[in-house]
């Protein structure tokens, strides 16, 4: 009975997965907007890297996605906000983070965890109940 539930929310699933996906876009755009010049230090164990960092949409989105499991996102969060006093940026190049990462931060957090678990349990459940 559970398989069969699992089968009949999978369209469901599926519109919940490109709700996912287009919440990561949006978030990406707008964290490639605030973050795209954040110094990256390859030398140090920093959060951002080469591979993890808001420099286009694409690596934006994978970096969220990375977030979205809850994997160090504090750290992503400080490295964001990192400025003059605390790292080697200068703000005379741009380099340096902004406040704007802490709200950015929690309004991902609970967009992309809260509202998409709860969507994923309530589809399954409720083709349960059926």
């Amino acid at each position: 009975r559970l398989f069969d539930s699992l089968l009949y929310a999978l369209p469901q699933l599926a519109n919940i997965s490109m709700l996912l996906l287009l919440t990561l876009f949006v978030f990406g755009v707008i964290g490639t907007a605030f973050f795209a010049k954040v110094l990256i230090d390859p030398q140090s164990d920093f959060p951002l890297s080469e591979q993890f960092n808001f420099k286009n949409a694409l690596n934006s989105m994978v970096l969220l996605f990375q977030i979205s499991t809850t994997e160090s996102w504090p750290d992503v969060m400080q490295a964001c906000m990192m400025n003059e006093g605390n790292s080697a940026c200068r703000e005379s190049e741009g380099n340096c983070g902004t406040w704007v990462s802490i709200p950015y931060f929690l309004l991902f957090m609970m967009v992309a965890n809260s509202v998409a678990l709860n969507l994923f349990i309530f589809v399954i459940v409720d083709n349960y109940m059926e």
